[in-house]
């Protein structure tokens, strides 16, 4: 709908419009599929250092890959299905005006093991100590069966939400400090939700974002806690503009 809207308004953006991007770094979260995959091979089309994150290595290969070739069928299977609409197969344009190949890295961490995420953060901010342009945080779990993770944490909640709060309280000092020693750097920090936060408090109706989270089982519903999730996401992105 955003893609129809931006065409109509005649502000659409493309990829095309991405500056070169060479000497710039940056991290990916969820980066070997959906929106996170198809952003960092923006990026590193365009010049940029990428480090994509994501949970299994061999979806991270098989992203490293794609990214570095372009060739859509050695991309992780997920991520080619979402190419075959209903009228045929979608153009990918990922990498258009893209002029000058980057660098891409993976690492693999499990979202939801909160102690895994910050020895990354304390491994990625090492890394990137000199100098960090932006941190994409995509990575989410959708609608999905409700479970714990070992910390006693609903996973949708650990995955979309607390552990970016973990990576982003290594990393955001590096940030801060790319801004400052650059000045010519725009420095971003990027967290991914969706219009499925409306469906918790607030909205309309009981059916529809109105009394909801009355009981232990009405949260367990796989939807309530993917929405619970993006809704926590939400007001961490609002938290960080206020304090930022």
């Amino acid at each position: 709908m955003s893609h129809l809207a931006g065409i109509l308004a005649g502000k659409h953006f493309a990829q095309k419009d991405v500056p070169s991007l060479v000497g710039r770094k940056y991290i990916v979260t969820g980066g070997t599929n959906g929106i996170g995959l198809s952003a960092a091979r923006c990026l590193y089309s365009h010049g940029a250092d990428v480090t994509i994150v994501g949970s299994q290595q061999s979806n991270a290969d098989a992203a490293i890959e794609y990214i570095r070739t372009g060739n859509l069928h050695a991309a992780p299977k997920d991520y080619q299905d979402g190419f075959h609409g209903l009228l045929g197969e979608w153009k990918d344009d990922s990498a258009d005006g893209g002029q000058e190949s980057g660098e891409v890295h993976a690492e693999v961490c499990d979202f939801r093991d909160l102690k895994a995420v910050a020895q990354l953060g304390k491994k990625l901010a090492e890394r990137f100590s000199d100098r960090l342009d932006g941190l994409l945080a995509n990575a989410g779990l959708g609608v999905n069966n409700f479970a714990l993770t070992k910390d006693g944490y609903d996973a949708h909640l650990t995955i979309n939400c607390l552990a970016h709060v973990v990576l982003i309280s290594h990393l955001l000092p590096v940030l801060e400090k790319t801004s400052t020693q650059h000045p010519e750097a725009d420095v971003r920090l990027v967290l991914q939700a969706s219009e499925m936060h409306r469906t918790t408090f607030g909205g309309p109706s009981e059916n529809f974002g109105g009394d909801k989270f009355r009981s232990t089982e009405e949260f367990k519903a796989s939807r309530a806690a993917c929405s619970a999730a993006i809704w926590a996401s939400d007001l961490l992105a609002l938290d960080l503009e206020r304090a930022l």
